[in-house]
């Protein structure tokens, strides 16, 4: 009996082990995403200072709806972790299966997530109605995108997103190995 006490008490440490590296691994790629959006929108700002405004609009909607994926996730992982997939790339990760009776839910049980829809609403209706719109995304195509700043910031998250991947990677083949 007392192999099996040991047993137990190694996977349990493995699945806690796993649960903090995931939301260390979340929390990572969740922050890189949120730096790009202000980094990307200082720089916009400092290239295009008339689009200040309608670039910041868009940034603080671009980050609400970081901070609601977040608190999705969180909701997930509380009620429907299975939902979660870490093993099938970044995109399937952070692009979980979602519907609004989940929204309905987490609505239901969390003010924050409640305020963030209220948030995303008013910016995004900001944002639709701006009337620099056209010529935000004429400027970020025709001038912006192809700068080396943009391109050395698309980088710079590119290569932390790749290096969450990597590590997602490794905890899958290991996980994998374990289960053999």
């Amino acid at each position: 009996m007392p192999l099996l006490a040991l047993l137990l008490c190694m996977a349990m440490a493995t699945a806690v082990s796993d649960d903090v590296l995931r939301d260390e691994l979340w929390d990572r790629q969740s922050k890189a995403h949120q730096k790009w959006q202000t980094e990307l929108a200082k720089l916009l700002t400092s290239e295009a200072p008339h689009l200040k405004e309608l670039v910041e609009i868009q940034r603080d909607l671009q980050l609400v709806m970081l901070e609601m994926r977040d608190a999705r996730q969180s909701y997930l992982l509380r009620h429907d972790p299975e939902r979660v997939i870490r093993t099938k790339g970044l995109s399937e990760w952070i692009n979980f299966p979602w519907s609004e009776e989940d929204d309905a839910n987490l609505r239901a049980s969390s003010p924050e997530y409640v305020k963030l829809e209220a948030a995303k609403q008013a910016l995004r209706k900001r944002n639709q109605r701006h009337a620099s719109w056209g010529e935000l995304r004429k400027v970020f195509a025709t001038q912006f995108q192809s700068s080396t700043e943009y391109r050395a910031l698309r980088k710079a998250l590119d290569d932390e997103l790749d290096q969450v991947v990597q590590v997602l990677q490794a905890q899958d083949t290991d996980n994998k190995a374990a289960a053999h």
